[in-house]
C-alpha cells in the first residue's frame, strides 16, 4: 500500500469518528426517555448520573450490567431497546459509551452501530473515546493532540491537574464541572484536528452527548 493509499485508509477509518448528529438535530421532538450504556461500571456511569442531576433531568445510566467490551455494550443496548419497545415505553435515544483501549471488538462495534437494523430506527448511537474516557477528563484542563498509549498514561497526565485522580472515580464530575465549557470547546477543536489529520489518538465524542443532555434540559423547560 503506497503513502497515498495509507492516507486514504486513515481518513476512511477516521470517518467513523466524525459527528453524525447534533444536539438540535437529535432533539427535533420532545425527548421522553434516554438510556446511556457504559462499558465502565464506576467512573463513567457516576459522571453521567451527576451531570444529569446537575441538569435536573431524568435519564437511565447502566454500567455494570453489560460487562466492558464495546460489543457487549452494544448487545446490551439492543436488548434494552427491544425490551422498551415490547413494554410500549420505547427509548427515544440510546447511547453506547465505550473506549478503544485494546478492545478487539472496538471497530466491529462501531461498524455494527453504523449499520444497525432498521428496527432500531437509528436510535442507538456510539459515543467513543480513544484511548479511553480519561481524554475527556483531561480536556477540561488543557487542549492536547498528544498520543496516549493507554489509560495509565492519561491518568498520569490528569494527576498534573487533579493530584488524587484514579481510574475508579465516583465524584470526578463535581471536581471539574466548572470547567465543562472549556472541555466542550477543546473536544470540538480536537475533533476538527482529527478530521484534518486523519488520526484518532486522542479522540472523543463525549462532548456530543453532554451537549445533547444540555439541550434536553433546555427543551424540557419549555414543556
Amino acid at each position: 500500500m503506497n503513502a497515498r493509499s495509507d492516507k486514504l485508509f486513515e481518513k476512511r477509518k477516521l470517518g467513523k469518528l466524525k459527528s453524525d448528529f447534533t444536539p438540535k438535530a437529535a432533539l427535533q421532538e420532545p425527548v421522553k426517555k434516554i438510556l446511556i450504556v457504559c462499558e465502565d461500571s464506576v467512573t463513567e456511569p457516576a459522571y453521567f448520573k451527576c451531570l444529569a442531576g446537575d441538569l435536573a433531568i431524568n435519564i437511565e445510566v447502566h454500567g455494570e450490567e453489560c460487562d466492558s467490551p464495546p460489543s457487549a455494550v452494544y448487545k446490551y443496548a439492543k436488548e434494552k431497546f427491544n425490551q422498551s419497545v415490547k413494554a410500549g415505553d420505547e427509548y427515544d435515544h440510546v447511547y453506547c459509551v465505550f473506549d478503544k483501549d485494546t478492545h478487539t471488538s472496538y471497530q466491529p462495534a462501531l461498524d455494527a452501530i453504523a449499520n444497525q437494523p432498521k428496527k432500531f430506527k437509528g436510535k442507538i448511537r456510539a459515543i467513543h473515546s480513544v484511548p479511553c474516557f480519561e481524554i475527556w477528563i483531561l480536556l477540561h484542563f488543557v487542549y492536547t493532540t498528544s498520543h496516549f498509549a493507554d489509560a495509565d498514561a492519561l491518568c498520569k497526565e490528569i494527576r498534573n491537574h487533579l493530584p488524587d485522580y484514579k481510574k475508579i472515580n465516583r465524584d470526578v464530575f463535581l471536581n471539574i464541572k466548572d470547567k465543562l465549557p472549556d472541555a466542550i470547546k477543546n473536544a470540538q477543536k480536537l475533533m476538527q484536528e482529527n478530521e484534518k489529520t486523519g488520526t484518532d489518538n486522542p479522540a472523543t465524542r463525549i462532548h456530543e452527548l453532554v451537549e445533547i443532555l444540555q439541550e434536553v434540559a433546555r427543551s424540557r423547560k419549555h414543556f
